[in-house]
Parts: C-alpha cells; structure tokens; sequence
C-alpha cells in the first residue's frame, strides 16, 4: 500500500462513525457560509487589486504545502491559512472561505487527496473561518479603525485567531480519534505543539499582511519571506522530532520509538477488551543476527555497517506496509505487527523474518551469511519461534 493510500485509508470496523462525522462537518459548513457565498458574487467588481493578489498567492502557496514526515497525525502546513485570514479580516467570510476552499482542492489535488478529504478540509477550515468571524463581531466592529489598530481591535484579532485554531485543531482531532480509535485527550495533546507552533505564526502574520495592504498592494508579496521563515520554522521543528526517533545508520525506527508505538499499541489493546469490543492480536518480535560479530571483527565496521543497512532494507521488502520494523541498536532488530488474528499470523511474520535472512548478504561480490534469531510475544498469548 503506497503513502498516498495510507493517507486516504479508513479502517474497515470505523467506516459508517468516520463519515457520519465527515458529513456532519460539510453539512454544518454549507449551512454557516451560505449566505455569504451566494451574495459574493455581487461583491467581486469591487474587490481591490490587494484581495485579488492574496488570493492569487493563497493558492499558489498550497501547491506546495509542508507535510510533517512520519507523523500520522498530524496535518500538513497550508500557508494559505495567512492570506485567508487576512482576507476574512479585511473583506469578510465569504471571500476568505472561497479562497480557502480553492486553495484546499489544490492542495488537494498536489497530495494525492480522496475527495472526502479535501471536502472534509474544506468544511474545516469554513467552520473555523466562521468561528473567527463571530469572534470579530465582538469586537469594535472593524480591526483597523482610521488605518489604526487600536487595542480592542489587537484583543479581537487575537481572540478570533484562538477561535479558529480551536475549532479547526478540535475537528480534526475528533476525525484522528473516530478514524484511528485513539482516545480523545492523547489525540489532541499528541500533535499540539507543532500545530500550535507553525499554525499560531501563520494566523499571527495575518493583521501584518492586512496593515501592508491598506498601505499598498505592492507590499504584500513581501510576506512571502517571513512566510517562508515559517515554512522553514515547521519542517526543522519537524525533522528534529523526526530524526530523534530514527536509527541514523538504517534510517529505522529506534528503540524510543519502538517503545512508544508498543505502548500505544498495547493500550489501545486493553481499551477494546475493556469495552468488550472484538480486537485483533499484536505481536512483537525480536531479531538477532547470527554471526555479525564475526563479520566485524574481519572485514571491520564498514562492512558491518553496510551489512546492517541491507538487512534492513530486507525486513522492510519482506513485511507489509503496517509493520514496524525498528532497530535496537548493535545486530538487533525488533517487528511491531499490529491486525492479527492470532499466534498462527504470528509464526507466519516470523517466518517471513527468517526467509529473509536465510539468503546470504552480497557485498562487493562477497556473500555474508549472517541468518537470524527471532523470539515473538503476541497479545494475548505468548510464543516462541526460532527458525528451522
């Protein structure tokens, strides 16, 4: 199963509750953006070349959106949330939800996106844009009032910000939680931070993109550099999680993150049982190479190395796309496989881990018989397998 079909996957067992919610949402957005959708037509003879020139960038921009890598829940970076803010502060909600929604089927269509996701995005971010606008109705009326911010329009953008991050960041988690059947507490604390970081920046840019635009229409290109500086914010936040839980040899997951993934796993486990709902086993299996050492001390630790890469890049090719393979460290590999019905699927994986490493590693012509060890623990019971 390729990424963009891991993306777009919904658990057979969360179907009917997964979509319900999808289509409340989209419901719920049409009925709070109708009205302005169907008098914006009227609207554009008179939008300024500034509007025009955000929305243009807003699109652009989610062409290449910024996905976080390994984190399967959290969302990508759209940078069109800063235009489309803006664009909701200076000229209203029915403007800044079509633009995002243009931006959205782009972005869309850029990541691969089914259609029930890119609608669902779409209803996000109208439902949040919303939000926000009700937020601002509180206020005194306008932001900028005489091309002035005073402190009571500031306390509104603010307000209207924390609104649409609360309502967008709390739709997508309860899309996470009823399609991966995470709680709901750990889902949203999971990705809060990176979301805090690089959403927050981006809504805050917004009132800055807005006084350049009454200024002039020229300035707001500029934008694209401190945009950019979020962009770069994001992704080195990102990778830095991400490679804190990388195996810098093999590019596996580590030992952390395999004890996070058991952990998480296992839990989820004693919450089904513990509703009486019907759970699948989880195995956990543990991989140690015959002979390595041997390998090490005669041909020395670069051959080692590169010894170490190609067995893992056999345990990938040999599981399926929802196992973990992890290193430990050393020769020691782990197996994380989640989804199965009992010790017998558990002897199987062990038995794709063992033909995997049955055939001898050629390196510069050279072949290096290392094979393999492996012991299993499956829930709810407990076996062991070695190979033949």
């Amino acid at each position: 199963m390729g990424a963009a079909d891991l993306r777009n996957a919904v658990p057979p067992a969360r179907v009917g509750s997964f979509f319900g919610f999808v289509g409340v949402t989209v419901v719920l957005a049409v009925g709070l953006t109708a009205a302005p959708l169907v008098a914006l037509p009227g609207d554009l003879a008179a939008l300024p070349d500034a509007f025009w020139i955000m929305a243009a960038l807003a699109v652009v921009c989610d062409a290449r959106p910024f996905v976080p890598p390994g984190q399967r829940h959290t969302s990508a970076v759209f940078p069109s949330i800063c235009f489309t803010f803006a664009i909701l502060v200076a000229w209203g909600l029915g403007e800044a939800v079509a633009v995002q929604t243009a931006a959205v089927v782009v972005s869309g269509w850029r990541l691969r996106y089914v259609a029930w996701r890119t609608a669902f995005n779409a209803a996000q971010y109208a439902c949040a844009l919303t939000a926000a606008e009700e937020v601002l109705q509180l206020g005194p009326g306008t932001a900028f009032a005489d091309d002035r911010l005073p402190w009571t329009g500031a306390v509104a953008l603010a307000g209207a910000a924390l609104a649409w991050f609360v309502v967008s960041y709390g739709l997508v988690s309860m899309a996470v939680r009823l399609r991966f059947g995470d709680p709901w507490w750990p889902t949203v604390r999971r990705g809060l931070a990176f979301e805090s970081l690089a959403t927050g920046s981006l809504l805050l840019l917004a009132p800055v993109l807005v006084a350049a635009a009454r200024v002039s229409a020229a300035l707001i290109p500029l934008v694209l550099v401190p945009l950019f500086a979020v962009y770069r914010m994001a992704r080195l936040s990102a990778d830095q999680e991400h490679l804190a839980a990388l195996d810098p040899l093999t590019g596996l997951p580590n030992r952390k993150a395999l004890l996070v993934e058991v952990a998480e796993q296992i839990r989820q486990h004693a919450e089904r049982g513990a509703e009486g709902k019907p759970d699948a086993h989880l195995a956990l299996l543990l991989i140690d190479l015959d002979r390595f050492k041997n390998v090490n001390d005669a041909l020395g630790h670069e051959v080692g190395d590169r010894l170490l890469v190609a067995v893992s890049e056999r345990l990938t090719s040999a599981l399926g796309s929802w196992d973990m393979v992890a290193r430990l460290g050393g020769d020691e590999f782990a197996v994380v496989s989640a989804g199965l019905t009992g010790v017998d699927d558990a002897r199987r994986v062990a038995g794709r881990v063992v033909r995997a490493l049955a055939e001898p590693v050629s390196l510069d012509g050279l072949p290096l018989d290392v094979g393999g060890r492996s012991a299993s623990r499956s829930t709810p019971t407990t076996a062991r397998i070695s190979p033949p």
